[in-house]
Formats: C-alpha cells, structure tokens, sequence
C-alpha cells in the first residue's frame, strides 16, 4: 500500500510539473528582450522559476549567476518529486547527481585540453555540491591532469582517467577521457537499474536510457563521418560500446560515403521526422528534438513512476538548454529568427 501511495504521488508531481513548463509564447516573449536582466525579469513574473529567482535582482543579474539559479530549479524540482518515493535510498536516485557531477570532469578537461587559458568557470548546481563525490571546490582549482588525477584519488573517477594519463609532455586523448567516463557512467546505471527495478519497469528503464545512448553515439558518428572523414574503425571506437535499438542506422551512417548519401540515411529513418530545413548541418538539433518526443511520450503513457520522473527530467534539461540558449544568443546579438532555430519547442 505505501508504494502504490508512493506511485500515485509521483505522477500527479511529475504531471503536475509538466504541464508547468515554458510554453512557445514564453519563448517568443524571451526571444524578444535585449538583455540578461529582461530575460530573468520575465522568467520571475509568470514561470515556474518565479520561487528560484525571488531573491535575486534582475537589474544587475550577471548571465552565470542567472544560469546557476535556472539550474538549481531543475534540481529543487527533483528533490522534491523523489521525497515522495519509497525506494529513494537506493542508488538509482542518485543518477541525476552522477550525471552533473561527470559533466563537470568532462568540463574541466575540456578547459585543460584548450592549454588553461583564463580562468575556469563551469556553472554548476549548489545541490551538486551537497552529493558529489568528490570535492568539488578543489576539482574546479585544477590546472593540469596530474592536479586533477592527485585530487580525485580514492575515487572511482581517478581509476578511470589514469588510463589515459599522458607520458610526459604528451596532451591526454580528451575523447577517450570523454568516453571512458561515459561509459562508466551510463554502465552503472544500468547494472543499479538491473539491481533495484525488475519487470516491465525494468525494461522499460533500460529502454529509456538506451535510447540516450543511441541518441548520442547517432550525433558522435554522424559528425566524425560527416566532418572529419573519419575512418569506420576510428569512429566505432569512439563511439559508447553498448549495444542499442539504433546499431543499424549508426552502422549505416559509418558506411555512408558523402553528404548527401548521410542526409539520406537520416531521412529514412525515424530521425527523418524531426528534421526540419537546414538540419543537416547540426545533428543535434534533430536528436534532441527526438529526445523531445520521446520523454513526452512516456510521461502521457507510461504506467511506470521511475520512467515518468525520468522523462521529465529530460524535458527540464531541455528547457534549460533552451533558456542558456536564449541568454547566449542575446549575449551574441542574435535576431529572434537565428535564435529559434537553436530551440527545441
């Protein structure tokens, strides 16, 4: 009886947030300020982020303190939908957390690659803080990759990234680091989802995450090929090694030859029905608009609390792409026109 409480409790939260989300006018408004401070003024008037900025000045928000306090909605959401399970001591509500606590590493060696010019700043979560697993104020001090191996060490992280420690001058492999740290992350998941769900709920977990899977080795594929002519061999190898519903379309992108022989790969498969005019040039724009449907289709028809809190996450993680979408293009001095095409509505 306390689960099927449980249960009950988690869709009406999660359905409840869904239909709390940005809408198209919100956007279109959005698209049309000028400045940070109108964004954020906006968003505090007549959106769900109305309790998360109330303490903030929207005169004199800096875009990275704006961001900081999207993401931390996100996060408060999160936290407040999973209060009401009864299995949330287990590691799977923890995934969240594994995810942008990665994000960060992935981040920082992304800063380190680029021979650490200017000051490193990731905007991160202030909940993060409160579950990562290693130390956070000193990871982001971390100016080379030995610094960074000396920090992690004791943790699962610092066993990863040792295996793509450079010998001497020599700069790390940052897509191996990239990938390794992915495959950990995406492994563990489903080795614990394995462990705490069974059945249908199961199944349809792994389904989900598969799904992500496929999504970014579809995009990682597609621009090896596409834009660095990558070899068929270099790309697999680069690529998530997990076995996955799209093997076919990702084989078949491999193989393609030239542009047009990938645009047409894309169009006859499911992708085709996310792409719109001048997709081509920007895979991920069509995958996320995958991801799009495919969360929404499992918070209006699946009977699986796990799966539903899930797939609104992701539509959360879009929505705030979305937003540091917008405030970058004002940022940059984008027209309305050229910043829709970087949303996914």
């Amino acid at each position: 009886m306390l689960q099927a409480f449980s249960d009950n409790a988690i869709y009406a939260k999660c359905r409840s947030f869904f239909g709390e989300r940005l809408t198209p006018a919100d956007y279109g408004e959005m698209m049309k300020k000028s400045s940070v401070s109108e964004v954020a003024a906006c968003l505090k008037e007549s959106t769900h982020y109305r309790d998360v900025l109330s303490g903030a000045d929207e005169g004199t928000i800096h875009r990275g303190q704006l961001e900081n306090l999207l993401r931390n909605e996100k996060f408060r959401i999160y936290e407040r939908i999973i209060q009401y399970d009864a299995r949330r001591d287990g590691d799977f509500y923890h995934y969240i957390y594994l995810r942008e606590e990665i994000d960060q590493l992935i981040n920082l060696l992304m800063y380190l690659s680029g021979g650490c010019d200017g000051e490193y700043f990731y905007r991160y979560s202030d909940y993060l803080k409160k579950h990562c697993a290693y130390d956070l104020d000193r990871v982001v001090l971390a100016r080379s990759f030995d610094q960074l191996l000396e920090i992690l060490a004791g943790t699962q992280y610092a066993k990863i990234l040792e295996k793509d420690r450079p010998e001497g001058e020599d700069r790390f492999d940052l897509a191996a680091c990239e990938r390794n740290l992915n495959t950990y992350y995406y492994r563990s998941l489903l080795d614990t989802i394995d462990k705490e769900f069974s059945g249908e709920t199961r199944r349809a977990l792994h389904r989900l995450f598969l799904e992500r899977i496929d999504a970014e080795n579809i995009a990682g594929a597609y621009r090896l090929r596409r834009f660095f002519k990558n070899t068929p061999d270099s790309i697999r190898l680069n690529l998530l090694p997990f076995e996955t519903p799209s093997r076919k379309l990702i084989d078949d992108i491999i193989a393609s030859g030239t542009p047009a022989e990938l645009e047409q790969v894309l169009r006859h498969s499911q992708l085709g029905e996310m792409m719109e005019e001048g997709d081509i040039q920007f895979i991920e724009n069509i995958t996320h608009r995958l991801r799009n449907h495919l969360s929404k289709r499992y918070i209006w028809y699946s009977s699986h609390p796990p799966v539903v809190m899930v797939a609104l996450m992701t539509q959360l993680d879009l929505e705030l792409e979305n937003l540091i979408n917008i405030i970058e293009s004002i940022r940059y001095g984008l027209d309305p026109a050229e910043m829709k095409k970087l949303l996914v509505i």
